[in-house]
């Protein structure tokens, strides 16, 4: 896996599915895919779907050292994901 934060993030949500109540929900791991005006392919790390929680997006880092920039990278992303997904409902 190219990004053990995703797959660390996914193992402690389906151990503690119980405690947040989301027996039912519905987990993404890299899904669903957009394909952007510029031709890039963008989707969300992590995807929970819930009735009760709703649509919960996860963008992930596995650098700790994170600086401004990819930091902003990452927003941006979770922002094109985010009016990707809400543009769909």
């Amino acid at each position: 896996n190219k990004q053990p934060s995703s797959k660390k993030l996914i193992d402690i949500i389906k151990e503690n599915k119980e405690k947040m109540n989301i027996n039912s929900a519905i987990l993404h791991h890299d899904f669903p895919l957009y394909l952007q005006e510029e031709g890039d392919i963008i989707s969300a790390n992590v995807l929970l779907v819930s009735r009760r929680h709703g649509i919960v997006i996860f963008q992930c880092a596995d650098n700790r050292n994170i600086n401004g920039e990819e930091l902003a990278e990452l927003n941006e992303k979770l922002d094109q994901i985010h009016s990707q997904i809400f543009s769909k409902l």
